[in-house]
């Protein structure tokens, strides 16, 4: 029988330190490149607000009357002094007084007599109001017939941030 030697690492020694010195140093090279930072902080960009008003009619027979987002308006007739099928329209403001835009996202009218239809120009939806501004919007009232009776309707505004859905 042969005795071996033991004069050093044989080539499987040799080749187990080579891979245990390489995940070694993988391990190292790994844990300095992996540092996590953690920072927390609170961000203040601004406010949104904003008033809505009545401006003028363009007629005696229509009224307007403004409570948070809402136009209340009334077209008076009575059967001594009808009103006449037309166009009426009165004039509204939305000013922004905050500091971020502002958008219209949605215009909703409560319901209407027959023969009346109602829309918006100047201010409609998906308008969008920087800061500081008041864009003047205009209600239409449109009348199919003559009317004998008074009636009201709201027009309400739903205003969110510029950038939402």
């Amino acid at each position: 029988m042969r005795r071996r030697s033991r004069r050093g690492l044989n080539r499987i020694g040799v080749l187990a330190m080579a891979l245990l010195l390489a995940l070694g140093a993988m391990g190292t090279a790994y844990g300095a490149w992996s540092d996590e930072i953690y920072i927390q902080s609170t961000i203040t960009t601004g406010s949104t607000s904003y008033a809505l008003s009545c401006g003028t009619a363009h007629s005696p027979e229509v009224s307007c009357g403004a409570s948070n987002a809402t136009l209340h308006i009334t077209v008076a007739a009575t059967a001594a002094a009808p009103t006449p099928a037309g166009s009426y329209n009165h004039s509204f403001k939305v000013l922004n007084t905050g500091d971020l835009p502002v958008k219209v996202q949605k215009i909703n009218v409560s319901s209407l007599p027959s023969g009346v239809h109602v829309s918006t120009t100047g201010v409609v939806e998906s308008s969008v109001i920087d800061p500081g501004l008041a864009p003047i919007g205009y209600v239409i009232i449109d009348l199919d017939d003559d009317i004998e009776e008074s009636f009201n309707f709201d027009v309400a505004f739903n205003i969110v941030l510029w950038n939402e859905a």
